[in-house]
C-alpha cells in the first residue's frame, strides 16, 4: 500500500514537473523568438462614417485631424502593421436624428494584438440638412469710365440652390455674382462668373460644406453712355397693297411708346421709332406680327423694347354710286289721282367693293332698284314729306333718305256734250241769219295713276375709303 502510494506520488511530481518544463520552454521561445513588442503610431486620420439617414450630415469642425495609436502584442503579429494600415473610424451609421456627443473610436486589429487609441473619444456634431432657394444676384465691383453708366443688368439662372449643415445654411443671406467693371465702356455679354455666397453685412462666406447648385452663373450687363433718353410713340410702317377690294386700316402695337438714349439735340428731333416695314400685299384679314423696330443714326433704344407686336386692320374697301330714279306710287286708292313732287330723286348707294363686283358678276343692274311711295290709306289732300321706300340689294346700304310732297285729288267726271237737233233746211235762206256755235268742254288731267318709266342718267362712282 505504501508501495503505490509512493509511486503515485512520484507521478504526479513527474507530470508537475513536466508541466513547469513546457511553461518555461514556451516562455523561452516566446521570448526569443517571437517577444512582444508595443508600437506607437502618431498622425493616424480617423474616418467617420456617416449616418445612413439621407437627411443628416457630419459637422467636421470638431473632428481633430489625427489621433495616436499604440499597438502592442508578438512581434510576429506586429510585422504586418504599419501606420497606413490602421484605420481608426468613428461610427454613426445608426443615428437617426441630429446630435452632438462624444463618441469612442474603434480600431480593426489582428487577433492577439492590443491596441490604445488618444485620445479615446471624439466630440462630434450631426444636423440636419437643409435646402435653401436664394435670388441670383449681380455685384458689380468697380467703377465703369466717366460718361457711362450700367443697364439692363441679367443674371442666368435666376435662383441659387444651396444646401447642408442647418447651421451654415442659415448663415448665407445672399448668392451674388460678382463682376468687375473697372474703367469698362463696353457691354459684358454672356460672362461666366462664380458664384459667391454672402452672410450679414455682405460678408463673405467660406463654408466648406454646403453646396451650391449650379456654382457659376452667365451675366449680361449693358453699359450705357450718359445719354439723356426720351419716350417717344412707336409708328408702324406698311409696303405693298392688300388684295382687291379691301385697304389698310388702323395698326395698333405693343407697346405703344419705347425709350431711346442719345445727345439731346439728336433725340430732342426725333418724334417717333418706326417699325421694319410690314408687307401687306395680297392680304385681305388682319396681319399680326411681332417686328424689329427701327434703330436711328447715332440713338440707342431701350434694350427692353427693340420689338413690338403690331396688329394692322385689313377692311372692305366701301364704294358708293349716286343715281336718279323716278319715284313710283303704290296703293293709291281707286277713284284717286296723284301728284309727286319732285317726281325724280337722288339716291346714293354704299357698300362693299366686292358687293358691288358679284352685282356686276350676276348681271344685276342698279337702275332696277325700286324707289317708291306708299299711298295707302291717303285720301284728297297734300302730303309733305312723305318718305321714300328704297329696296336695296343685300349687302349695300342707302346713305340718304328723300321725302316727297304729294298732291292727291278725285279723278274728274267728264262733261257730257249737248245734243243738237237735226238740221232742217228752210227753203230760203234770211242773209241775217248766222250759223249756230258749238262749244266742247274738254276735261283736265292733274296725274295718272301709272307712273312713267325711269330715266337712268349716267352712273358715278365715288369711292370711298374706310380707315
Amino acid at each position: 500500500m505504501d508501495f503505490l502510494t509512493g509511486f503515485k506520488n512520484f507521478k504526479l511530481g513527474r507530470l508537475a514537473l513536466a508541466l513547469i518544463l513546457a511553461l518555461f520552454v514556451w516562455g523561452y521561445v516566446s521570448l526569443t523568438v517571437y517577444p512582444e513588442q508595443t508600437n506607437t503610431y502618431d498622425g493616424i486620420p480617423v474616418e467617420v462614417r456617416n449616418p445612413s439617414a439621407t437627411n443628416l450630415i457630419v459637422r467636421n469642425t470638431n473632428i481633430k485631424e489625427s489621433v495616436t495609436v499604440t499597438v502592442s502584442g508578438p512581434r510576429d503579429k506586429l510585422t504586418s502593421i504599419t501606420s497606413s494600415s490602421l484605420k481608426p473610424f468613428v461610427d454613426l451609421t445608426k443615428l437617426t436624428k441630429p446630435t452632438t456627443d462624444q463618441f469612442k473610436m474603434e480600431l480593426r486589429v489582428p487577433d492577439g494584438v492590443r491596441y490604445s487609441i488618444k485620445p479615446e473619444k471624439i466630440e462630434i456634431q450631426v444636423e440636419e440638412i437643409k435646402i435653401s432657394n436664394l435670388k441670383a444676384e449681380v455685384q458689380p465691383v468697380g467703377e465703369v469710365s466717366p460718361d457711362y453708366t450700367l443697364s439692363d443688368i441679367k443674371i442666368t439662372p435666376a435662383m441659387i440652390e444651396i444646401s447642408g449643415p442647418d447651421s451654415q445654411v442659415a448663415q448665407v443671406k445672399r448668392a451674388v455674382a460678382r463682376v468687375d467693371v473697372s474703367n469698362r465702356n463696353l457691354s459684358l455679354v454672356a460672362r461666366t462668373t462664380g458664384i459667391v455666397l454672402l452672410g450679414a453685412n455682405d460678408i463673405e462666406l467660406k463654408l466648406d460644406q454646403v453646396r451650391v447648385n449650379p456654382d457659376t452663373a452667365t451675366v449680361d450687363i449693358r453699359v450705357n453712355p450718359n445719354f439723356q433718353n426720351r419716350d417717344v410713340p412707336i409708328r408702324v410702317t406698311t409696303v405693298g397693297q392688300p388684295a382687291l377690294g379691301y385697304v389698310v386700316g388702323s395698326a395698333s402695337r405693343d407697346p405703344q411708346f419705347v425709350t431711346i438714349f442719345g445727345e439731346p439735340n439728336i433725340i430732342s428731333q426725333i418724334n417717333y421709332i418706326e417699325t421694319e416695314p410690314v408687307d401687306v400685299n395680297g392680304a385681305n384679314s388682319d396681319i399680326v406680327l411681332d417686328v424689329a423696330l427701327v434703330q436711328p443714326k447715332n440713338v440707342l433704344v431701350s434694350a427692353d423694347n427693340k420689338r413690338a407686336k403690331v396688329r394692322i386692320a385689313i377692311l372692305p374697301l366701301d364704294f358708293s354710286t349716286s343715281l336718279e330714279y323716278q319715284v313710283q306710287q303704290i296703293n293709291i286708292g281707286p277713284g284717286l289721282r296723284y301728284d309727286i313732287t319732285p317726281s325724280l330723286v337722288t339716291i346714293t348707294l354704299s357698300g362693299p367693293y366686292k358687293v358691288f363686283q358679284d352685282l356686276q358678276q350676276k348681271q344685276f343692274k342698279l337702275e332696277e332698284v325700286k324707289v317708291e311711295v306708299n299711298l295707302e290709306g291717303k285720301g284728297v289732300g297734300v302730303y309733305s314729306d312723305m318718305p321714300v321706300k328704297i329696296t336695296a340689294p343685300d349687302g349695300l346700304k342707302v346713305i340718304n333718305s328723300p321725302t316727297v310732297t304729294v298732291r292727291i285729288v278725285p279723278q274728274p267726271t267728264a262733261t257730257p256734250i249737248p245734243t243738237l237737233p237735226p238740221f232742217t233746211p228752210t227753203p230760203s235762206v234770211s242773209p241775217t241769219t248766222e250759223p249756230s256755235k258749238t262749244t266742247v268742254i274738254a276735261s283736265s288731267t292733274i296725274g295718272t295713276t301709272a307712273a312713267p318709266s325711269p330715266t337712268t342718267p349716267p352712273v358715278t362712282h365715288s369711292p370711298t375709303t374706310r380707315t
